[in-house]
């Protein structure tokens, strides 16, 4: 990634330049060709804000929907991601369309029109078997819903790794041949949130619990053979993972 020198955007930024300022904010936020600096680049991103950056406003919309450096916050949320989609940022107006499903660029009514309650409800679950456990839900996402997820992050697929059981971490497989990508906070929105939470509710376990969330494809013929999810705690580098992260349900 061809970044720009944080010293020449804080530079840019002192001359009042609003989108070097939201960059700069951005890029501290994220430790994107720096060390992260959390704190500096969320004030950054509130003063590009107010300036009238709207890549900003969209930043804080991401930043109080997920409860980072502050507590979630869904009314706020939106209220950034309203003035983003005021101020012009192309990806907030689409989001906030998507989000209260209606077309139009009145975005206060597109704002009111957002539903979180019935983005976060999941449908009735079926059992398929009591012992183990075993559910269906019909109808999770709509097809609308897991297009807008793909899009999220099909341009960062990669190989899909396993754990390696020598040391930390993960290698390629021959009985893992498909491919993945995170969802991290350099791609993630509110609707990734909200689907996110939907899963919650659906299985009554907090998000807190969750990893990564990813995003799995599988061309013909890939696979992802028949394994166990659970870590081996007989296995040192999988006790290690055990440790660290807890077990698996």
């Amino acid at each position: 990634m061809d970044l720009i020198a944080i010293a020449t955007l804080r530079a840019r930024a002192r001359d009042g330049d609003v989108q070097a300022l939201g960059a700069l904010g951005k890029r501290l936020l994220l430790g994107l060709g720096t060390a992260a600096a959390p704190q500096e680049g969320h004030a950054c991103l509130v003063d590009a804000a107010a300036r009238g950056d709207g890549e900003a406003s969209a930043q804080l919309a991401l930043l109080a929907g997920w409860g980072v450096l502050r507590p979630q916050n869904w009314p706020e949320a939106l209220d950034h991601l309203q003035r983003a989609a005021a101020l012009g940022w192309l990806p907030a107006q689409r989001e906030l369309r998507f989000l209260a499903r209606q077309g139009g660029d009145d975005w206060p009514t597109l704002r009111d029109r957002v539903d979180i309650a019935a983005w976060t409800a999941a449908p009735a679950a079926r059992q398929l078997a009591a012992s183990p456990q075993v559910r269906a839900i019909d109808g999770f996402a709509t097809p609308a819903e897991c297009a807008w997820l793909i899009a999220l992050a099909r341009l960062g697929l990669r190989r899909a790794q396993v754990y390696r059981q020598d040391t930390a971490g993960y290698t390629d497989s021959g009985t893992r041949t498909n491919s993945e990508a995170d969802y991290t906070f350099g791609n993630a929105d509110l609707v990734l949130r909200l689907i996110i939470e939907r899963i919650s509710r659906a299985i009554g376990l907090p998000m807190c619990h969750f990893e990564v969330a990813k995003l799995l494809h599988y061309e013909a013929g890939e696979q992802f053979a028949p394994h166990y999810d659970f870590q081996d705690p007989a296995i040192p580098a999988l006790a290690r993972e055990v440790a660290r992260r807890g077990q698996r349900v």
